[in-house]
């Protein structure tokens, strides 16, 4: 019988904060080359027509490094009927994991918006954690790009393969892991007990109609090679 384990986005996109006077919406993040996030920001403000001199908005990761957005982005407009902003912010290390959104108003108090419900799965040998999702074309074709990180919990090394790892999407079409790991030539690698590894897991040939539901580890039709256990992770609300 196969066992599934799912775990749901906990606090998934939109986020929210605010301070009682002032508050804001993460509404979701999209991930450039070059350490590059764009934010995808509401923000309801005692002055809605004065943000830049009202407000400012700083990107604090895992490590509390503070980030600033990009000057020439700075509060981007959106053609929205309510005020939606897209910052950007440059020069991030390609593994920057974001901790929480800082905001901080002229005439009232910071607040700030956790980066909370970041989805994450545990089976019986390995941990997989999700950062990030980017999409793109690649020599003509949709790509997916998935930032993960996995863990290696079992007593013995444990070979990790590319093509171990699929996605499903909104319609249950299921696409499968491409021969290499970003970054990495070969398509495996051998994680010691304990042991983690971070990497872009790229998905090619993929319909540009399809979005991302689920990130499957050791999809069901493996069953009979890998064991009886997939790890199916809910990342409809994060990609």
């Amino acid at each position: 019988m196969m066992l599934v384990l799912l775990i749901p986005a906990i606090s998934a996109f939109p986020l929210t904060g605010g301070n009682g006077i002032e508050s804001a919406t993460v509404y979701g993040t999209c991930k450039y080359d070059g350490g590059s996030i764009g934010l995808d920001l509401g923000m309801t403000m005692e002055n809605p027509n004065d943000y830049r001199n009202e407000l400012s908005i700083v990107l604090v990761d895992k490590d509390d490094i503070f980030y600033e957005p990009y000057e020439d982005s700075y509060y981007q407009p959106l053609a929205t009927a309510k005020p939606r902003y897209m910052l950007s912010f440059r020069g991030l290390p390609d593994d920057v994991v974001i901790k929480h959104i800082r905001f901080d108003p002229v005439t009232s108090d910071p607040f700030i918006i956790e980066w909370s419900g970041v989805p994450e799965v545990s089976g019986e040998k390995v941990d997989v954690h999700y950062y990030d999702f980017r999409r793109g074309y690649l020599e003509g074709v949709m790509n997916w790009w998935f930032d993960v990180k996995i863990t290696n919990t079992d007593s013995t090394m444990l070979q990790i393969n590319t093509g171990d790892f699929a996605a499903t999407d909104q319609f249950g079409t299921t696409f499968i892991g491409s021969d290499n790991m970003h970054g990495r030539e070969d398509k495996t690698v051998n994680l010691l007990p304990g042991e983690s590894i971070r990497f872009e897991l790229r998905l090619d040939a993929v319909s540009p109609l399809s979005r991302p539901v689920y990130l499957v580890y050791e999809p069901e039709y493996y069953a009979e090679f890998y064991g009886p256990e997939s790890l199916r992770m809910d990342v409809s609300a994060w990609a």
